[in-house]
């Protein structure tokens, strides 16, 4: 049997130390970039898929806010007009001419 070297000191203050703590977390190290990375893309693209949504949210465009008044109107109205008419055909219609409203805006 082999007798361990006993004139083998470990100093903290090797120059090795560093890229010894490095090696020995570097599996969880790369795991943390990988995660941030993969999250970080997710939700930019999130955001960027966002915007376009947004933009003709009632809440950020005045036009769509001003379409959807008239369209509530335009709904009541036909409904007391026409009280049998069926909630599909009161929808078309006063779709459509929501939206020609919100052109001419």
């Amino acid at each position: 049997m082999r007798k361990p070297n006993s004139n083998f000191k470990f100093s903290a203050d090797t120059v090795h130390l560093a890229t010894t703590a490095l090696a020995w977390k570097a599996p969880e190290i790369l795991r943390i970039f990988f995660g941030m990375a993969v999250g970080g893309t997710v939700g930019l693209l999130g955001l960027i898929l966002s915007v376009p949504i947004l933009a003709e949210a009632p809440a950020f465009n005045e036009k769509t806010r001003k379409a959807q008044e008239f369209y509530d109107s335009c709904y009541a109205q036909v409904q007391i007009e026409h009280p049998r008419a069926d909630g599909y055909d009161i929808l078309k219609y006063c779709k459509s001419r929501a939206t020609l409203y919100k052109q001419s805006l």
